[in-house]
């Protein structure tokens, strides 16, 4: 792994996902966190592997909420 991106991170994955198994997001997470990265997971209860993508999903949703926070700029004082 390339570590650290030196970017903060949101890991999404969903408990329902067929296609890339759950514990590799965990040990991507680790490592992210070990080598100094700012990495978070949210594991999303019955979601499968792409539902972050349809707009209307609440997976979507939380993506957005976290991008939102993360990407807006502090208030001046």
């Amino acid at each position: 792994m390339m570590l650290p991106l030196l970017v903060p991170q949101l890991i999404i994955h969903g408990t329902e996902d067929t296609a890339v198994p759950i514990e590799f997001s965990h040990s991507y997470v680790r490592a992210a966190r070990d080598a100094g990265d700012d990495a978070d997971l949210l594991e999303l209860s019955g979601v499968g592997h792409k539902e972050f993508l349809e707009s209307a999903s609440t997976a979507h949703s939380r993506l957005c909420h976290w991008l939102t926070g993360t990407l807006e700029e502090p208030s001046a004082p």
